[in-house]
C-alpha cells in the first residue's frame, strides 16, 4: 500500500492547528515523520503523544522504533559524509598530483 506522508502531515496539521492535543493527530504525524526519515520530528510528535497519555503502549513503540531507526540514519547520514570528504580528499590530490606533473614537464 502506497501511503501519501504529505497529506498525512498536512492533514494532521490541520486538525493540530485547532487542537494542538489531539492524540491522534500527534501520532499520525509521528508515523508521517518516522516514514519519511524525519526522525527529530517524529520522536517531537511521539513525545507530545507521551505527555498527553503516558500509558499510550503503541507511542512507547514508536519512540522505541524511532530511537532505532535514528541510530540507523545517523550512521548512513555519516558514512555518506565520509565518503564525500574522501572524494574531495581525492580529487584534491589528484589536482595537486596533475599540477606537480604539468609543472614538471614544462622544465
Amino acid at each position: 500500500m502506497v501511503e501519501n506522508y504529505g497529506n498525512v502531515l498536512r492533514d494532521c496539521g490541520k486538525v493540530l492547528t485547532a487542537d494542538e492535543g489531539n492524540v491522534k493527530a500527534l501520532y499520525r504525524s509521528a508515523k508521517a515523520c518516522y516514514a519519511l526519515d524525519k526522525m527529530t520530528e517524529a520522536e517531537d510528535a511521539v513525545s507530545r503523544v507521551l505527555k498527553l497519555d503516558p500509558k499510550n503502549s503503541a507511542a512507547k513503540k514508536l519512540l522505541k522504533d524511532i530511537q532505532q531507526k535514528r541510530n540507523v540514519v545517523d550512521s548512513r547520514n555519516q558514512q555518506s559524509q565520509s565518503r564525500e570528504a574522501r572524494k574531495r580528499d581525492e580529487e584534491r590530490a589528484l589536482k595537486a598530483a596533475l599540477q606537480v606533473f604539468f609543472l614538471l614537464k614544462a622544465s
